[in-house]
């Protein structure tokens, strides 16, 4: 099934169900090699998208005295980590064909600094368009912590309508987020984007009650022979 297929990145942990559907892009980066000087835009390392090229672009003072932004080539374990006090902009092509929706599904590595009871600090998440205004709901709906360090956090964003273009745009909510690794999923869709096919934990539900179903259905067989 195309919508299973799946990425080498080590962090892909939440891919959605509709991921290499038709209508969708994926795209990825995990930052881990070492930008030239003045490198600050950057190509995805994974990326399954026919509508162009998505570009990731730093934000940010990169050069001392007050330089805010800049590159480590491991942290806590975590190679390729950038340290970000402006922000990531996301710019991600899409199909232009008018539909109601637009799915994305952004998946963020990051250490966004520690509150006082060792809370993590989610960085802010924003959503904008070439094409105008947009109508936007990007909840979190899931957050691992992978070590003493780094969140996993799940986003699922919903436009409305679609639009041929967005920039998604992750800042820091306290002065410097570290972003080891980003992967974004759309899907253009009119409703639903995968109404036959459930989430894993669904189909597992559905196949328990396939088996119900057989059990009480050889149960009355047996009671009627």
């Amino acid at each position: 099934m195309a919508g299973s297929a799946q990425s080498l990145l080590a962090d892909d942990i939440d891919p959605p169900v509709w991921r290499g559907m038709p209508n969708s892009t994926m795209q990825a980066w995990e930052f881990d090699t070492e930008p030239g000087p003045g490198e600050v835009t950057f190509a995805p390392d994974d990326s399954r998208n026919e509508y162009g090229t998505p570009l990731a672009t730093l934000y940010g003072k990169f050069e001392l005295p007050q330089r805010d932004t800049w590159w480590f080539e491991e942290v806590s374990g975590h190679e390729g980590v950038w340290n970000v006090g402006g922000a990531i902009g996301l710019y991600i092509p899409n199909d232009e064909t008018p539909r109601e929706y637009k799915f994305i599904r952004l998946q963020l590595t990051f250490d966004g600094g520690h509150a006082l009871e060792n809370v993590p600090f989610d960085p802010w998440i924003d959503v904008t368009s070439s094409e105008g205004p947009l109508e936007v709901s990007f909840p979190q709906t899931q957050s691992t912590q992978l070590d003493d360090v780094f969140t996993h956090a799940v986003y699922d964003i919903v436009l409305q309508p679609n639009r041929s273009d967005e920039t998604i745009w992750i800042q820091p909510r306290y002065c410097q987020v570290y972003i080891d690794e980003i992967v974004v999923d759309t899907i253009c869709s009119d409703g639903d984007p995968a109404p036959n096919v459930p989430e894993p934990s669904s189909a597992l539900g559905l196949l328990a009650m396939s088996l119900v179903g057989l059990v009480i259905y050889g149960w009355k067989r047996r009671r009627s022979g």
